[in-house]
């Protein structure tokens, strides 16, 4: 009874506070991730369109702050709860509990985002543009189709778990050694951790910063030229009842398989009607040219018309306009399929 009792006062466990405490702090991981993410867009998507070169130090960009936030966010967690923090154990505890909240609140936002844009694709015409091919490799959260894409957005979240349990045992670690020796006792106090977590949000802060502020520096200062964005696939309107799509060609079509045409279905942000030839849209009333769809060779171009194209429209809630969606998907070797168009016209 009596070590018990010693225990409970020196070393509270992990109750429903502690629990309810560490997922609040995730909310500030997931808030730090989406403003990260809001800022970058922001920052970079008129660099991107400028110099398409660009895009490869904007995904590196991205790729470390998601890496690093729920790192941060589990440390932040055990400088907050350090009082009941005084084992490395509760550490890795604080930092996994709150790296589910960073994972889900992100991801949640993110998915409406993305969702919304495909439902009303009036206005930021390059954003899309840019990201029909960038954005599903930034973060595997994509949700298109919210079913299909769930496991990857799981997996998103357990990462955001495993990051925030090393980043609050690391620094749990890191506060125990950076003491002096006498003062060495198990748990998080002092001024060495306040440091170290300055130290770790101004690291954030460069890595946020730097990179689009260097880029914008050189495009000022006339060292980095203007290279047009490569649009694979671009899609036109010539007349309400017609689509014309164009096979640009480019390195993006290097893995695809020569003997498969385009898939291309029109009408719906969630999937469509198959017009991939003539044969596979034989229950609508349109018309392919060639009938053999669009190919994979660069110049091929599609051209669908017909009374079903006219049908297939909806007004887009900023401009007014009527839009008809597109998607066009391209079968690889490997046997997998990439999207190559994701837009309205």
């Amino acid at each position: 009874m009596k070590r018990q009792s010693k225990q409970s006062k020196g070393m509270p466990g992990i109750n429903a506070m502690f629990v309810l405490k560490s997922l609040l702090i995730g909310l500030i991981g997931s808030v730090l991730l989406i403003i990260s993410y809001a800022v970058m867009e922001l920052a970079w998507l008129g660099l991107i369109v400028y110099n398409e070169g660009l895009k490869n130090i904007y995904l590196l960009q991205w790729g470390l702050l998601i890496f690093l936030i729920p790192a941060f966010t589990g440390a932040l967690a055990v400088l907050i709860m350090a009082p009941q923090i005084k084992r490395y154990t509760y550490a890795i505890a604080a930092g996994m509990i709150s790296g589910i909240l960073t994972g889900i609140g992100f991801s949640a936002v993110l998915s409406l985002f993305v969702m919304t844009l495909n439902f009303s694709r009036s206005g930021m015409t390059e954003w899309q543009a840019i990201h029909d091919t960038l954005f599903p490799i930034l973060t595997g959260t994509m949700l298109i189709s919210l079913l299909d894409d769930l496991p990857y957005t799981l997996m998103f979240i357990l990462l955001s778990i495993m990051l925030s349990a090393v980043g609050g045992s690391a620094f749990y670690t890191m506060s125990y050694y950076a003491r002096a020796k006498k003062s060495r006792a198990p748990g998080v106090s002092g001024k060495a951790s306040t440091r170290i977590i300055a130290y770790m949000a101004i690291i954030l802060m460069i890595l946020a910063i730097i990179p689009p502020a260097a880029a914008f520096a050189g495009i000022q200062a006339g060292l980095l030229q203007k290279q047009g964005f490569h649009y694979t696939i671009t899609a036109q309107r010539p007349g309400d009842d017609s689509i014309m799509l164009t096979n640009n060609g480019g390195e993006k079509l290097n893995d695809l398989d020569p003997s498969s045409p385009f898939l291309i279905y029109i009408g719906s942000s969630l999937g469509g009607y198959d017009m991939t030839s003539q044969t596979a849209a034989a229950g609508m009333n349109v018309t392919l040219d060639p009938p053999g769809g669009l190919g994979i060779s660069p110049g091929s171009t599609l051209t669908i018309k017909g009374p079903d194209i006219k049908t297939l429209t909806y007004r887009g809630n900023s401009t007014g306009k009527r839009m008809t969606h597109v998607m066009v998907i391209g079968n690889t070797k490997d046997g997998l399929q990439l999207i190559y168009l994701d837009t309205s016209v």
